[in-house]
């Protein structure tokens, strides 16, 4: 059996809030006033540190283990509602065909299978 390893990694966020401050001048040149914008930005940095579990499995690689094959299945649509009501299918696949008979339904889920060098789990444990 593998078990799961469990390290630290650490992901940081940058959050920048903006202050914008405009200040209208107004200056006289040849009898014409014209205003002048000045615009001024404070930016303020906070950081926040989360630690992330790592879940996954040692020398194992996902891959969609087919759970039922069915054929005369009319459409995708009707291959989804199979999918969700069998249980443990997760994905679905089907293929048409000119001939309503050879169209096919292949129920799926994710399943794991060996290979050396390779770590493989969910985003989230």
């Amino acid at each position: 059996t593998t078990t799961p390893t469990t390290t630290t990694p650490t992901t940081t966020t940058t959050i920048m809030p903006t202050t914008t401050i405009t200040t209208t001048i107004t200056t006289t040149t040849m009898s014409t006033t014209m205003p002048i914008t000045m615009t001024t930005t404070q930016t303020s940095t906070m950081t926040t540190t989360t630690t992330f579990k790592e879940c996954g499995v040692k020398n194992m690689v996902t891959f969609l283990k087919i759970l039922k094959m069915m054929k005369k299945v009319a459409s995708a649509n009707a291959c989804q509602k199979l999918c969700e009501e069998f249980p443990g299918c997760q994905y679905f696949k089907w293929k048409t065909h000119r001939a309503e008979k050879k169209r096919t339904c292949w129920l799926q889920a994710v399943s794991f299978k060996g290979k050396s060098k390779f770590t493989s789990g969910p985003v989230t444990c």
